[in-house]
C-alpha cells in the first residue's frame, strides 16, 4: 500500500494541471497470490487552490501585491539567522516616501493608492531577485537585500532615490512627483534582533528626512545625528506625560522699553 508525494499534479492533454491525491493498493486472492492493483485518484484541485489563496493572502499586502511586514520580519530573522551562522552579510532599507501627502489630500485616497501601486511596480522591476521589497504600512517600503554589503546597498539605495525622483505620476490631468527617504541598516553578526534592525533602520530614515529627503542616511548607533534624535524623542515623551498630568503653567512677562516709557506696552506669554 503506497500514496504519491504530496503537491503531486497531472497535466492534461490540453495543458490543464489538476493536482491530485493518490492512493495504491493491491488486490490479493484467497491463497495470497497478486490479482491485481486498485488505483485511486482524487482531483483536489480546488482546495489547493484555496489553500494558496488563504496563503498568498497571510503573507502579501492587499494593495500592491507585495510582501506585508509579518512576511518581511519573517525574512528578516531568516538572514539574521545566516549572519549569525555564517557571518554573511545582509542589508535592509527602510523607504518613506516624500509628498505622498500631498497627492492624498488634493486628489483623495484613490489617487493615492494607484501612486503606491505604480511606484509598488516600480521598485520591484529596479531590485534584484533575491531581494525582498515589502510594504510596511502606509507609504513605507523595506527591502531586504540579501548578501550584499553595506557599500553595495548605498549603491542601490542611491540608484531608488534617483529612479523615483525623475518618476512623474499623473491623475486628472495633474501631474506629481514624489521623492523618497531611505535609512539602511547592516545586518551582520554583530545585529540583535529583528526589532532592532528596523528601529535602527526607522531612524536612520528619519534622520535623512531631517537632512533634506531624498537621500539615504547609514545607521550609526554612536552618531552625533542618532544621539540627537534620541534626546528628541526622550522630550517628547516628556512633553506628552507633562501634558497628561496638566504639569504647565502660564506666565506673563511685561516687556518694558527702555528709551520711550509713552511706548505702546507689550507682554511675552510663557508656557513652562
Amino acid at each position: 500500500i503506497c500514496g504519491l508525494a504530496s503537491n503531486t499534479v497531472l497535466i492534461a492533454k490540453n495543458g490543464i494541471e489538476y493536482y491530485i491525491e493518490n492512493s495504491a493498493a493491491p488486490i490479493k486472492l484467497r491463497d495470497g497470490r497478486l490479482s491485481g492493483v486498485v488505483m485511486v485518484f482524487h482531483d483536489v484541485t480546488e482546495a489547493r487552490t484555496l489553500t494558496q489563496k488563504i496563503s498568498f493572502q497571510a503573507s502579501r499586502d492587499v494593495l500592491t501585491g507585495l510582501y506585508n511586514r509579518t512576511e518581511f520580519e519573517s525574512i528578516a530573522a531568516r538572514l539574521l539567522h545566516s549572519a549569525h551562522a555564517a557571518h554573511a552579510h545582509h542589508a535592509l532599507l527602510f523607504l518613506d516616501l516624500d509628498q505622498f501627502k500631498i497627492v492624498n489630500d488634493t486628489c483623495g485616497h484613490l489617487a493615492g493608492d494607484q501612486l503606491l501601486r505604480q511606484l509598488s511596480h516600480l521598485l520591484s522591476s529596479n531590485t534584484r531577485k533575491s531581494d525582498t521589497l515589502a510594504r510596511l504600512g502606509g507609504d513605507e517600503f523595506g527591502i531586504l537585500l540579501e548578501g550584499c554589503a553595506q557599500q553595495r546597498a548605498l549603491d542601490i539605495a542611491q540608484h531608488l532615490i534617483d529612479i523615483v525622483r525623475a518618476f512623474r505620476f499623473e491623475w486628472d490631468g495633474k501631474m506629481f512627483s514624489v521623492g523618497v527617504s531611505i535609512g539602511l541598516m547592516a545586518i551582520t553578526d554583530q545585529s540583535k534582533d529583528v526589532q532592532s534592525l528596523l528601529n535602527g533602520a526607522d531612524t536612520a530614515c528619519h534622520i535623512a528626512k531631517d537632512r533634506g529627503r531624498n537621500c539615504v542616511q547609514v545607521f550609526e548607533c554612536d552618531s552625533g545625528a542618532m544621539r540627537e534624535r534620541d534626546v528628541r524623542i526622550d522630550w517628547v515623551a516628556r512633553l506628552q506625560k507633562a501634558v497628561e498630568q496638566s504639569r504647565f503653567s502660564m506666565y506673563c512677562q511685561k516687556i518694558a522699553p527702555i528709551a520711550d516709557s509713552s511706548a505702546t506696552p507689550h507682554h511675552e506669554m510663557l508656557l513652562r
